[in-house]
This record gives C-alpha cells, sequence and structure tokens, in this order.
C-alpha cells in the first residue's frame, strides 16, 4: 500500500504542477492540501461546494480542519489514478476560473 500511495501522490503533484494549482505535498499521508487561489482564499466551504455542483467532486473545505486550514481544501488520494487525474483536471477547471 505504501508503494501505491506514494505513486498515487507523486502522480497528483505532478499533475498539479501541470495544472498550475498550489498544493502542499503530504509527509507520508493520504491526501494533498491544496492552496486556493486568491479570490477563494476566504472561503473554502463556499469552494468545496462549488466543485461538487459544478465539477462533480467532493473535497474537504480546509475551514473545518480549523482557522489555518481556511483558503485550502483537503483531497484524498484513496481513490484509483484514473480517479484522481480526473478530479484534479476538473478542479483545476475550477480553480482557473477564479
Amino acid at each position: 500500500m505504501m508503494a501505491t500511495y506514494g505513486r498515487r501522490r507523486q502522480i497528483a503533484l505532478e499533475l498539479c504542477r501541470d495544472l498550475g494549482i498550489q498544493c502542499i505535498p503530504p509527509k507520508g499521508a493520504f491526501y494533498l492540501i491544496i492552496a486556493l487561489p486568491e479570490a477563494a482564499k476566504s472561503d473554502s466551504m463556499g469552494f468545496a461546494l462549488r466543485l461538487v455542483k459544478e465539477a462533480h467532486i467532493a473535497v474537504a473545505p480546509g475551514v473545518t480542519f480549523g482557522t489555518k486550514g481556511e483558503g485550502h481544501v483537503r483531497l484524498s488520494l484513496c481513490s484509483s489514478e484514473e480517479t484522481i487525474c480526473e478530479g484534479l483536471k476538473r478542479l483545476a477547471e475550477v480553480y482557473q476560473q477564479l
């Protein structure tokens, strides 16, 4: 499982870089912390809801992890590589609109 999550992590990090999505690389966890664009920094809950409505993907809004989490969303790496890539591409479409 460690090798599988490591591969998913690397794929997700490379795709984030290619799509212009800023993220904090995990240090052993199975999720990415995505930094929101400036226009959405103060409303991670609103951004997460927008992703559900417009991109049909679910992320955890950073504000649910406390005040330091605001301005971020958390993306799980527990899905298949294909699902992670598709989700990041959908996230990027909304991310780049802001």
